[in-house]
């Protein structure tokens, strides 16, 4: 898949924090194709949410573990010709893969030493309690 409108979903790395992105990732498909990046047993559940239109599994731990895996795993995302890419895992290993995708906007939270590979920041929320994380994600996509 290679579209102008495709979008990189880097998606969480825990299982609640997938189901609390769903609406996030909803309203980001509307905007048109999807692929999710990530964990191959949280991707598969994605895919059964029908919100992603291809996958680029992350074996972080296995075959794509270290600086030489983050390289392969952003050039796997590349072939898909992202032309944004939404962090949602707060991690400096996250948003590196984002912008090693080649994707022009990314988007995320400035936290954890990443404003430098994010040009479209989205604070967080002050006081960042009192708003449920679903919400907090989709108003990152909605921008």
């Amino acid at each position: 898949m290679s579209s102008s409108s495709t979008s990189l979903a880097l998606v969480p790395n825990w299982l609640g924090d997938v189901v609390m992105a769903l609406p996030a990732l909803a309203a980001l498909r509307a905007e048109g194709p999807v692929v999710g990046l990530g964990a191959p047993p949280l991707l598969e559940l994605l895919e059964d949410a029908s919100v992603l239109d291809a996958v680029v599994p992350y074996d972080r731990r296995g075959a794509d573990a270290g600086p030489a895996g983050i390289w392969r795993v952003a050039r796997r995302a590349a072939r898909h010709g992202p032309r944004r890419a939404v962090v949602f895992p707060p991690s400096l290993r996250a948003a590196t893969v984002a912008f090693l995708s080649g994707a022009r906007r990314r988007r995320g939270h400035p936290t954890d030493g990443r404003r430098l590979l994010l040009n479209e920041p989205v604070s967080l929320p002050r006081p960042p309690r009192g708003r449920h994380q679903a919400d907090v994600w989709l108003a990152m996509v909605e921008g």
